[in-house]
């Protein structure tokens, strides 16, 4: 089986040779990396250009005239091997490090399962380098749990993340003539998972294809990233309406609306009763709620890969991760409220 890879990257000097190699060292041979250098400014295509000179199966270019950010470059990449001789495409974020038997595992599983279009790696927080180090932390133990949901749905994804895919041939040509990836839409992933399912393709979580990618430094940076992923989710759905292969994903946006709305009324009640001062004992249900949390946090503890006193202190802890989260709902109803009033963000 032959496989091509193609790499969106925008000022990705920090990381780019590192995702590279991680590819040119995988156990199945890949056929060629094409990096697509998007209105870089730094030097990702300077660095590009050196590791070509050593490995062959490495090229880049330059992007001309893109204007629509992460979709128009992977659009302006797979013009230029759609017509070369492979048969999965292997789709990687410039910030994101493979294990070297990722392609073996996931061939393994495209061998198995005809129906699948496309396979998802599960990814995990790189190392920490930089930024603040308790919002690493957060992210860490997000990504983990998140990974732990996706094993026991049955290796369900939600969406074929951009972070690294593996995409088959077959799926990809039902696009042609038009491009794969929509340059209308702000999660260009999200998009083409749904789009893939519509044709009746499934898509699925690779179930030992592992990465390491980046994450957010700042707060800002987290707001800004989760924004887009969640309007443009919303936006993908109501594009699609309720069909066979969105009532899954429709129905979670509902349970996360339903159950924030409770966390931020009980947030602002509790706020209230304490400032009052009517608050003078707890009643058996304030307490049932916490304790079943807990066990439910110290049972995914060992998803946790790095079990240190930090990481399984401020899983355990509760109110931590409480009061992340409820920036992520604040996040998911700031999204919904331009959603319903068609104020779409802009975006950087």
């Amino acid at each position: 089986m032959k496989v091509v890879a193609i790499i969106p990257a925008h000022n990705e000097e920090e990381g780019i040779e590192k995702t590279i190699m991680s590819i040119v060292e995988q156990g199945h041979r890949v056929e060629k990396i094409l990096v697509a250098c998007d209105n870089c400014t730094d030097k990702t295509p300077e660095i590009c250009e050196r590791i070509s000179l050593s490995h062959r199966e490495v090229d880049y270019f330059l992007t001309v005239g893109n204007e629509k950010r992460k979709a128009g470059a992977l659009n302006q990449a797979f013009d230029r091997i759609k017509d070369e001789d492979w048969d999965f495409l292997l789709q990687v974020d410039a910030d994101s490090f493979l294990r070297k038997d990722l392609l073996e595992e996931g061939i393994k599983e495209f061998e198995k399962n005809p129906k699948l279009g496309g396979l998802c790696s599960r990814f995990r927080v790189r190392d920490y380098k930089k930024g603040n180090r308790f919002l690493y932390t957060l992210q860490y133990l997000e990504y983990s749990f998140f990974d732990s949901m996706q094993i026991e749905k049955g290796l369900y994804t939600h969406v074929l993340s951009g972070t690294a895919s593996l995409l088959k041939r077959e799926a990809l040509e039902m696009f042609f003539p038009d491009p794969v990836w929509d340059e209308n839409s702000i999660v260009e992933d999200y998009s083409l998972t749904l789009e893939l399912r519509e044709m009746g393709w499934e898509a699925k979580v690779g179930k030992n294809m592992h990465i390491k990618t980046d994450y957010m430094h700042t707060w800002k940076d987290l707001w800004k990233q989760r924004k887009r992923w969640i309007y443009g989710t919303a936006e993908e759905l109501m594009k699609h309406g309720w069909q066979s292969y969105t009532r899954r994903d429709i129905v979670g946006q509902w349970a996360n609306l339903f159950f924030g709305f409770f966390q931020i009324a009980f947030i602002i009640l509790l706020t209230y009763l304490l400032i009052i001062g009517e608050i003078t004992e707890w009643h058996p249900l304030g307490i049932l709620v916490p304790v079943v949390v807990l066990v439910n946090k110290v049972y995914r503890n060992k998803y946790i890969e790095k079990k240190t006193f930090l990481n399984l202190f401020v899983a355990n802890t509760l109110v931590f991760e409480f009061f992340y989260h409820t920036f992520l709902v604040l996040c998911n109803f700031y999204c919904y409220f331009r959603l319903i009033f068609n104020m779409q963000p802009k975006w950087q």
